[in-house]
């Protein structure tokens, strides 16, 4: 049996395993799907078990989207240019870390329609203005 976890700190009120695991029995799918709290000290170990085939991936929430970084063999380029990973996996042997909040969000955003470049420009104008003040 597979083991997958989203890892984070809090995480009690993580919805994931219930999503997961619905979808897991759905297409009868021989894993589980659970969450781990960690604190710091313990992201090196947990990644370690996927070297070692203990757990087959892990998503990552809050506050470790950076800080599992630095125990990453790579990360994809969406991973490298937001110097954030939510995703972690084996792939060729090596520990791969992504992110797909990107892309999820701007699905999100182009599902209702929502027009993104002209909340940008108005961000850009009030950020502008606000430095001025300093």
């Amino acid at each position: 049996m597979k083991k997958y976890f989203v890892i984070g700190n809090p995480i009690e009120h993580s919805l994931s395993p219930k999503l997961h695991n619905y979808w897991i029995k759905e297409n009868n799918i021989d894993a589980v799907y659970d969450k781990k709290q960690l604190n710091e000290n313990d992201i090196e170990g947990v990644i370690s078990e996927i070297k070692n085939d203990k757990i087959h991936g892990i998503n990552v929430t809050v506050p470790f989207k950076m800080s599992v970084i630095p125990f990453l063999d790579q990360l994809t380029p969406l991973a490298k240019e937001t110097q954030s990973v939510n995703t972690i996996f084996k792939k060729d042997n090596k520990i791969v870390g992504d992110n797909t909040d990107v892309g999820g969000f701007e699905k999100g955003l182009k599902y209702i329609n929502y027009n993104l470049k002209k909340k940008m420009y108005l961000f850009w104008e009030l950020e502008e203005w606000f430095l001025q003040l300093f």
